[in-house]
């Protein structure tokens, strides 16, 4: 004669007077609920360690920075964003590109502005001006950093200048998605319409 091993009973979650707990009731019991406030410290977080991982040392550090003033009361995170501060700034001075010449400051100029960093961007580009105020293409890029940033004014006076040393400006300006925000400005308008002289 066989015999057939009972399935052990599940258990059974109940409150005080001895009925069964719904799902979402045992759920909320097993799991605790973790605050608005920490979900968005983890988010937070994450973005800093995406910036650390990508090589983007100072953006990095802000935002650990940014995560140790505003999430205080998160004590692990902000031990964590601490010590990732420090190596952000080892990796910083270990990683620090030195820059002699006009075209690696403007290559590093483009990279920020890529990656939508562009007060650092005008700092790099500025750098390349140094070495020749009449470089079109560096005059050009300011340009366009500055009408990303949302400075118009700016924007419309590194563009005047680009024109002056290279008329053909006008067109490439006219194309360029990073002038956008200057299509409905009426004096970009008139920048970026040829003269009659420039026309074949």
């Amino acid at each position: 004669m066989t015999t057939t091993k009972k399935k052990p009973k599940k258990k059974i979650l109940v409150h005080k007077k001895g009925k069964p707990l719904k799902k979402k009731v045992k759920q909320a019991l097993l799991k605790p609920k973790l605050s608005e406030q920490y979900l968005k410290a983890l988010k937070d977080f994450d973005r800093a360690v995406h910036d650390l991982n990508r090589g983007a040392f100072p953006e990095a550090k802000a935002k650990f920075q940014d995560i140790i003033e505003k999430h205080s009361q998160e004590r692990a995170l902000r031990e964590r964003a601490m010590m990732y501060i420090k190596i952000c700034e080892q990796s910083g001075e270990k990683h620090a590109p030195r820059l002699k010449e006009l075209d690696e400051f403007y290559t590093m100029g483009i990279v920020h502005i890529n990656n939508e960093n562009y007060e650092e961007a005008i700092k790099y580009l500025e750098k390349a001006l140094s070495f020749d105020s009449k470089s079109e293409k560096v005059v050009f890029t300011m340009a366009a950093a500055h009408a990303l940033k949302g400075d118009k004014d700016e924007s419309l006076n590194f563009l005047k200048t680009a024109i002056k040393l290279e008329p053909r400006s006008r067109m490439r300006a006219k194309m360029d998605p990073d002038f956008d925000s200057l299509r409905t400005d009426a004096e970009f308008n008139d920048l970026i319409e040829p003269k009659e002289e420039e026309i074949v």
